[in-house]
């Protein structure tokens, strides 16, 4: 995991890192003090992405997605994906390495 930003939420500084999972699309998880704090993505290798985009958790608290668009950290696509009986907003990865290795 690579750390690619920081932001602060509710008084507290979060980690914002990036990875890859097993299928090789890319993955965005929050740390504080290096500890887990919440997913922000989730994979679904049925769901057409592009590289630079990620399926934004049902569990990630919306002032917190507000804090990751905020900062630059995602834009929003104006697109959403249902999986199971919920679903969540495609975001775009704004300009971190692995999204540059990527789409190279």
């Amino acid at each position: 995991m690579e750390l690619i930003a920081t932001i602060r939420h509710n008084n507290t500084t979060l980690e914002v890192c990036e990875a890859m999972y097993v299928n090789g699309r890319l993955a965005v998880v929050l740390r504080e003090d290096g500890m887990p704090y919440a997913r922000v993505s989730v994979n679904l290798p049925e769901q057409t992405l592009a590289a630079d985009e990620i399926v934004i958790s049902h569990n990630l608290p919306i002032p917190v997605l507000r804090e990751l668009l905020d900062a630059g950290v995602l834009e929003e696509t104006g697109r959403g994906a249902t999986f199971g009986y919920t679903g969540g907003p495609i975001c775009r990865v704004v300009e971190w390495p692995a999204i540059t290795k990527l789409t190279r």
